[in-house]
């Protein structure tokens, strides 16, 4: 509800508290990446990221999406396409894969092509 309202830094303290309670709340790992993103909080949300990403994720494989978003937004390119492969392992037929299989044709094109960012669909 606090990301819905752009309340990031309520959201990322209520999941920041949820996740003191329990390190391994995945649901609460994705809200406090989300809030850290939308912060502009790229450290914080990758350091989260990755260690939800060591627990067992297999409800929210959308970790690797945010793991993406923050690649990308490090200019990260060769690591945002890993994340967004390993989305598409675990969530083929998920919410945001055809968005990612966009994106991931995008990255690929752009090594090859010459310098330059390419454009990534959120």
């Amino acid at each position: 509800m606090q990301l819905r309202d752009a309340e990031y830094e309520s959201a990322r303290d209520t999941a920041g508290k949820a996740l003191a309670l329990d390190p391994q709340t995945a649901a609460a790992s994705l809200v406090q990446v989300a809030a850290d993103l939308s912060l502009n909080q790229l450290d914080d949300a990758e350091k989260i990221a990755r260690n939800a990403e060591q627990q067992p994720h297999q409800t929210i494989p959308q970790i690797h999406v945010m793991l993406a978003q923050i690649s990308v937004k490090k200019g990260d390119y060769a690591n945002a396409a890993a994340e967004m492969r390993a989305y598409l392992r675990e969530a083929p037929q998920g919410r945001f894969a055809p968005e990612i299989k966009k994106s991931l044709e995008e990255i690929d094109k752009s090594s090859a092509a010459p310098p330059g960012p390419p454009q990534i669909a959120p």
